[in-house]
């Protein structure tokens, strides 16, 4: 039951963080200094890190969710028989 809790919990993490990875494509905010809207990614060196992180995150997101599925939700494949020697 814990470990099925703690990958549900890691699951929902990569969810999250790639979600607030997304905003920060599409969020402006006040630089007093300059008195200007800036964009979070203002330079192509940063735009570039979120999007491998994005691209990191949505592979991690799908190995966990398979982990999960083969482990706790589809059957466990049938045993064989052993043969019985005569």
């Amino acid at each position: 039951m814990l470990k099925k809790s703690l990958t549900v919990v890691q699951i929902t993490q990569f969810i999250v963080g790639g979600f607030f990875a997304t905003l920060h494509y599409f969020i402006n905010y006040f630089d007093v200094a300059t008195g200007k809207y800036n964009n979070c990614t203002q330079n192509p060196d940063k735009g570039l890190a979120a999007f491998f992180n994005l691209i990191f995150l949505y592979y991690l997101t799908a190995l966990f969710i398979k982990f999960f599925v083969e482990s706790y939700i589809r059957p466990p494949p049938p045993k064989k028989l052993a043969k019985k020697l005569d």
